[in-house]
């Protein structure tokens, strides 16, 4: 099985809080499943 890996940059301004970030993993982690439904 292949193995992928998403590289993102950030800028420190783009979130107040760690918990920001775990709301936007979570976001691309649902697009990524609805646009890859075949996708673990």
């Amino acid at each position: 099985m292949n193995t992928y890996i998403i590289l993102s940059r950030f800028s420190p301004e783009a979130f107040d809080h760690p918990k920001h970030f775990l709301e936007l993993a979570d976001q691309v982690s649902k697009k990524i499943k609805e646009e890859c439904p075949n996708v673990k």
